[in-house]
């Protein structure tokens, strides 16, 4: 919404003063490689794992393929037929670090797309993707069954 594009309908009185409670709504873009297990599809009622991958700083920007350079992203383009479930591995763009409400964002429109298991979605991440992982896991610890950070840092 742009700002000068009130919504008037949202604007509540909290209370008979100069005080108003207001909606903000956020859009966010994120690119991201998902990744698809073989057999996928063939049982719609099966639901399946996730695991949102999150890179290092070195594969900032805005060519995905340089997400495939480490970790999981690398090993499924090796063994595709090894791992049995979803990957999602977005990227961050180039001099930005890992934005919580937009990776929670894209959990969201993966989940309603696809064939999630929302109880076992998982999170991990290198270096930079280590400090995403621990600010997902603390932001919403609800959301993950498991967060491995990996040679990252947080601040609980």
């Amino acid at each position: 919404m742009a700002p000068a594009e009130l919504d008037r309908e949202r604007v509540e009185p909290m209370q008979e003063s100069r005080w108003f409670a207001r909606t903000v709504q956020k859009q966010v873009c994120a690119n991201y490689l998902l990744f698809l297990p073989p057999g996928y599809g063939d049982d719609r009622s099966r639901r399946w794992p996730l695991i949102l991958f999150l890179h290092g700083a070195g594969e900032r920007g805005s060519d995905l393929s340089l997400v495939k350079r480490h970790g999981l992203p690398k090993l499924l383009d090796e063994r595709p037929g090894d791992f049995p479930f979803i990957v999602v591995s977005p990227q961050c763009p180039d001099g930005e670090v890992w934005d919580v409400d937009v990776l929670l964002a894209l959990l969201d429109e993966v989940c309603e797309t696809h064939a999630v298991d929302r109880d076992r979605i998982y999170v991990t991440g290198l270096s930079m993707g280590g400090m995403g992982t621990f600010a997902l896991a603390l932001a919403a610890p609800e959301r993950f069954a498991a967060a491995a950070p990996v040679c990252g840092w947080g601040n609980p």
